[in-house]
């Protein structure tokens, strides 16, 4: 069944996925269809994905679903309460805390291969645990995932719940005091926020005693939204950011490289130095993986002149402890050997290959050296093969970074003096 509950508690409870029978974290259930919008690559394991949002209107019709009493949504009315209605009516782009909702998926698209559209229409449709045609996200009818509140259990216990793909809809306790904390922003309400819709894309509660993480199952604001084990699930699920390029059609080959730009003589670029710190601070955006063996990620530079180029691939991970939030047996995660990643140099034709890097193992880094011909745009290729262990997420962060110096051209003068002591050679030998 695709589509069970979970929670964000204060105290922990509620229940998730179903969990694997061995020692491992637990992985991403992403969408597998029945969004509104059909994504260029399809639903596959780290394709990206576009879904829309929006919030249901107050008097929507929400189940008990064995959480809480059934009632009808009054989250517009809540929120109204705490922040204020703006100048009111049926636009909620108006309201004062409406950013606040946009800003959540907006940090989820900002790291991932994610993408939201909000849709500000919704006929009301009752809440359902089922993926039908009636409930389904249709554009400028409602949204694949809708956002409503009603009584869960009052203050403390149980802060929301949310549903898995391929449905993804989310239920705020409009009863409890803790949404009235609107420090930091709202942190509170936001990390919930962000939270639930974690389970939204597929992602169950994962305990880590040892690292705070947004999909942990108690609510958490010493950090500001998506943590470090977070955002390699989106990979994991949809991919990284650049994915969405090119019309979702990602960087998987020469022709769709991500640019990095032009490089200057003992200039560099470099792009993934994000995953270099556990801790992610809500304005951290360069993360780049290999979310698995499929993978493909394909990036360019310039140059203006003949020189040497100078290419690093780094593998980057940490070591944290994980577990499934029930019956799970916690193992120390080492995200550092997910993949083990291949460097690729292609010419400015994007199909010849100028060098390749593949002398480490897992975890190791991979570095090309070499002379470019001439001025141009040239290419570079990341791959990497799974770690055959038995952990099923095999996606791995890496930094890329590449510097360059360039090989000036001989002046006139020195060309004339080459061929003046070549020409005097060559009568020196005709002499003898």
């Amino acid at each position: 069944m695709r589509s069970l509950l979970s929670v964000v508690t204060l105290l922990a409870l509620g229940w998730s996925m179903v969990q694997p029978s061995m020692a491992q974290p637990p992985d991403i259930d992403r969408w597998s269809g029945s969004t509104a919008i059909t994504p260029a690559q399809g639903y596959g394991m780290g394709n990206p994905l576009t879904l829309t949002w929006g919030i249901v209107p107050d008097g929507t019709s929400i189940p008990g679903f064995n959480i809480g009493p059934a009632g009808n949504s009054n989250l517009i009315a809540r929120m109204d309460t705490i922040y204020g209605s703006g100048p009111g009516g049926t636009d909620l782009t108006l309201r004062p805390w409406f950013n606040l909702y946009q800003s959540v998926f907006d940090r989820w698209s900002s790291i991932s291969g994610l993408s939201y559209i909000y849709e500000p229409n919704d006929n009301g449709v009752a809440f359902s645990s089922n993926d039908t045609a009636s409930t389904r996200g249709v554009v400028g009818v409602r949204p694949d995932v809708r956002i409503g509140g009603r009584t869960i259990d009052g203050n403390g216990g149980v802060l929301a719940f949310n549903f898995f793909p391929n449905v993804g809809d989310m239920v705020i306790d409009t009863n409890d005091n803790t949404y009235n904390n609107t420090s930091n922003n709202s942190r509170t309400l936001r990390n919930i926020l962000a939270h639930e819709h974690g389970h939204g894309v597929g992602m169950s509660h994962v305990i880590t005693n040892n690292s705070s993480q947004l999909m942990n199952p108690s609510l958490n604001t010493a950090f500001d939204g998506p943590q470090y084990h977070d955002i390699l699930m989106a990979h994991r699920g949809y991919g990284d950011f650049n994915e969405k390029s090119f019309g979702g059609l990602g960087n998987d080959v020469a022709a769709r490289a991500t640019s990095l730009g032009p490089i200057a003589d003992g200039g560099s670029v470099s792009i993934g130095n994000s995953a270099r710190t556990f801790v992610v601070a809500p304005t951290a955006t360069d993360f780049v993986s290999i979310d698995h063996s499929n993978d493909t990620d394909f990036y360019s530079f310039s140059v203006n002149s003949p020189g040497e180029v100078n290419i690093l691939l780094e593998a980057l991970g940490f070591t944290y402890n994980t577990a499934p939030q029930f019956g799970g047996q916690t193992i120390a995660f080492n995200t550092l050997t997910r993949s083990n990643l291949i460097l690729a140099l292609f010419d400015t034709d994007g199909t010849t290959q100028l060098a390749i890097a593949n002398s480490t193992s897992f975890g190791g880094n991979e570095s090309i050296v070499f002379d470019l011909n001439g001025a141009g745009t040239y290419f570079i290729r990341v791959t990497g093969i799974n770690n055959p262990d038995a952990v099923a997420i095999k996606t791995q962060f890496y930094a890329l970074t590449a510097s360059f110096t360039a090989i000036p051209e001989p002046s006139a003068g020195l060309i004339i003096a080459f061929a003046a002591v070549f020409g005097l050679i060559r009568r020196n030998r005709k002499a003898a």
